[in-house]
């Protein structure tokens, strides 16, 4: 019988170890440090624990054990609201790329059957960006094109820029049996175009951020380098509905008789940013609103903004799944799910042109809708507004 009570006194002596290093842990989870916003309530940010009880004090907030046991203290500093305009219009997005894009290499035919590729020889990859040639600045393909074709066959000098770094490579052209014209072998693209959504403007700058991800070529999946580019107001003209396994998608016309909304000047990894004109403010539909600190998104009940009829920006319901902190989420550091029926009738859920549709939550600013599952449309992910900005 001792043997028997001494299993007994080990087994919950090991059990309340375990229970003890798993407090240990969840404890240290708590920040000791946040900041909120005015209005915010501090106790959104930390884990609620079972016998764990938070309680404010002079110092920010305690947590306690038991409502005895102070484990630790918080520091909480309280900044003022920070004011932006949630838009979630759609607007048509132009961009010029900063040089011309290989996209991909292509055999030439040559006279007697053989193939040859004047650009791989030289060294060209897909990816590059060739910036000139022959000492001159190119503009857009066509500049390319001419001189290739009124080469004959002289060899060329390209400047060209791969990952960041200055090249000068010399590529012959050779005359194609089937045009009788001289080719180097290149696909390039030299412009980017699509539908997307306006997430906000700041409304003392005029500074905007839209789309919550960044623009690709749809060929080499790289950011596209921005030259310059503008956003126009964008007429919704079908609207392809999201199946499993078929993304949806809106289609419209850019507007471009009516002037540009704005200029874009980055396209970066969580969005394209850059300035409204002045003039133009008044064609979007934004509405002021308070930023969400990003500890204080919460799963559960959100509305997103969008304008997918072109009747005007509309709310939707929607559902917050899960936020995921880690610092490499990124443009999927939010999964929601489409609850609105309005909405699910005429898209399916979630489909390609609401990307930048701002999320609201309490009545505050916390993030923008990015990707569409496409297996399950009702579903996808958003980015948190942090880190648009």
């Amino acid at each position: 019988m001792p043997v028997k009570r001494h299993s007994v006194a080990r087994t919950l002596g090991i059990a309340l170890f375990a229970i003890l290093l798993t407090y240990t842990g969840m404890v240290r989870s708590i920040p000791s440090s946040i900041t909120i916003f005015q209005g915010e309530n501090a106790d959104s940010q930390l884990k609620k624990l079972p016998g764990i009880e938070l309680e404010n004090d002079q110092e920010g907030m305690s947590v306690k054990w038991l409502g005895l046991f102070r484990l630790k203290k918080v520091n909480v500093s309280v900044v003022p609201d920070q004011y932006l305009m949630a838009c979630g219009n759609v607007a048509g997005v132009k961009m010029e790329i900063d040089g011309l894009l290989v996209i991909s290499l292509s055999d030439v035919e040559i006279q007697g059957g053989a193939s040859v590729n004047p650009a791989k020889d030289a060294g060209i990859r897909t990816g590059d960006r060739i910036t000139g040639a022959q000492g001159q600045e190119l503009h857009n393909a066509q500049d390319l094109l001419g001189l290739v074709k009124g080469s004959n066959g002289t060899t060329l000098s390209l400047d060209v820029m791969r990952l960041g770094t200055k090249l000068t490579l010399e590529v012959k052209p050779e005359r194609a049996a089937g045009d009788g014209q001289y080719h180097i072998g290149v696909w390039i693209r030299d412009s980017a175009a699509g539908i997307g959504t306006i997430t906000y403007y700041d409304p003392e700058t005029l500074d905007f951020g839209a789309l919550g991800h960044g623009i690709s070529d749809i060929d080499t999946k790289e950011l596209v380098p921005l030259k310059r580019g503008k956003i126009f107001e964008a007429a919704i003209i079908s609207i392809k509905k999201g199946m499993p396994g078929s993304p949806g998608e809106l289609s419209g016309v850019f507007m471009e008789d009516w002037g540009p909304v704005g200029t874009v000047e980055e396209n970066m990894e969580c969005g394209i940013y850059g300035s409204l004109e002045p003039a133009k403010r008044g064609s979007l539909e934004g509405r002021p609103c308070p930023l969400g600190s990003p500890g204080a998104v919460r799963e559960g009940n959100a509305v997103i903004l969008s304008d997918i009829a072109g009747a005007g920006v509309t709310s939707y319901d929607v559902q917050i799944l899960k936020i995921i902190r880690d610092p490499v989420s990124g443009k999927k550091s939010i999964s929601l799910q489409v609850s609105d029926e309005d909405l699910l009738a005429v898209t399916g859920g979630i489909i390609q042109g609401m990307s930048g549709s701002p999320i609201i939550q309490d009545g505050r600013l916390v993030g923008a809708v990015t990707h569409v599952f496409v297996n399950d449309p009702q579903r996808g992910y958003g980015i948190l507004i942090e880190r648009m900005q």
